[in-house]
């Protein structure tokens, strides 16, 4: 289930971008604001019965408020990781399918290691 609400927000953030293209600038249509916005989000906990190894987790991420055009400066930073102290600790976070309205992170572990939660702060600027 929380895979299938993931591709749905996926899938309207893409319909979003999409119909922000025909609309230049979306402040024609939309209240956009021209202020640094921030914010944090996290992979989402994983329990120790479950596999919590290479795990491959996209959250969504909406403005508060959204631009009038795509934001020039998108930045994350990790804050917060939960992983076994008998592995290595492996992880990526990229930012994905940004849009005036918001956009994906990815946290991907590989390997042996076990990640049981991440949180990354992001800051995205016009």
């Amino acid at each position: 289930m929380k895979a299938l609400v993931g591709i749905l927000i996926v899938t309207v953030l893409k319909c979003a971008s999409f119909s922000a293209a025909s609309i230049s600038p979306l402040s024609g249509k939309y209240q956009t604001t021209n202020q640094c916005q921030s914010g944090t989000v996290c992979m989402g906990y994983c329990r120790v019965q479950d596999n919590c190894s290479q795990r491959n987790v996209v959250q969504a991420v909406l403005f508060p408020h959204p631009y009038a055009h795509k934001p020039n400066m998108l930045t994350t930073g990790l804050n917060y990781i939960d992983a076994s102290n008998g592995r290595n600790t492996r992880l990526s976070v990229t930012k994905e399918t940004i849009t005036p309205f918001g956009f994906n992170v990815r946290f991907y572990s590989w390997g042996d290691s076990i990640t049981y939660d991440a949180c990354v702060d992001w800051l995205a600027c016009p």
